[in-house]
């Protein structure tokens, strides 16, 4: 028994995930959406992320994933936004450093006020 392999119709298949793809997920203990389908926008190593048709987003692991089809007008982060939002956590992540520096540095605190962007 533990050397026997399954026949071939039992043997997990590998889907390449791509954006538009239309997904149920077997983690989700609820519906998140009426029709608890999602469509992915990314797929980053061996997760995806998913917007649920309710609007919600979430991270899922592709072997978590049902396929359902594939719809390239779901697709709702486009690569220019994805890259902002990147740039965007970038810049504030230095501006955490620079002031973290700057207090363990000792020096006053008003000097950090040319530090951060505020908003």
């Amino acid at each position: 028994m533990g050397g026997e392999k399954l026949p071939n119709q039992y043997q997990p298949s590998v889907h390449d995930w791509r954006p538009g793809d239309r997904i149920a997920s077997i983690a989700v203990s609820e519906p998140v959406s009426k029709t608890g389908l999602g469509t992915v926008q990314r797929v980053i190593l061996d997760k995806a992320i998913v917007v649920w048709d309710d609007g919600k987003q979430s991270v899922e692991r592709l072997q978590d994933l049902i396929y359902g089809g594939n719809d390239p007008s779901k697709i709702v982060l486009k690569g220019e936004s994805v890259e902002q939002q990147i740039r965007e956590e970038l810049k504030s992540t230095s501006e955490r450093v620079a002031v973290n520096r700057t207090l363990i540095a000792g020096f006053p605190i008003d000097t950090i006020g040319n530090l951060v962007r505020w908003r």
